[in-house]
């Protein structure tokens, strides 16, 4: 292959990359909000502060990474996100 055609294949790799992040932060709020549980956006949408069970999230969903911040526990996914929260259903079963 030419160097033209790394380049162009790099570009075609690089822009759908992009799109998934894009998808990855907007599916994201989705769903934490269709599972009521609580958090914040920062950065554009970038980076959001989850509310947990117990304690904060900070989750990237553009990349899926997530860490606790009082335990420094980490991960990649959503659903681990989910695992360490709260949903709506779970909060009105204990009223």
């Amino acid at each position: 292959m030419s160097e033209w055609h790394y380049k162009t294949h790099f570009e075609v790799i690089k822009a759908s990359s992009k799109q998934n992040r894009a998808s990855n932060r907007e599916h994201a709020c989705v769903k934490l909000q269709h599972e009521g549980i609580r958090f914040t956006t920062a950065n554009g949408g970038v980076h959001l502060i989850v509310q947990g069970k117990s304690e904060v999230i900070d989750y990237w969903p553009g990349t899926g990474k997530w860490r606790t911040r009082q335990t420094k526990q980490s991960g990649r996914g959503l659903n681990g996100v989910l695992q360490r929260c709260e949903r709506r259903s779970e909060q009105s079963s204990k009223h």
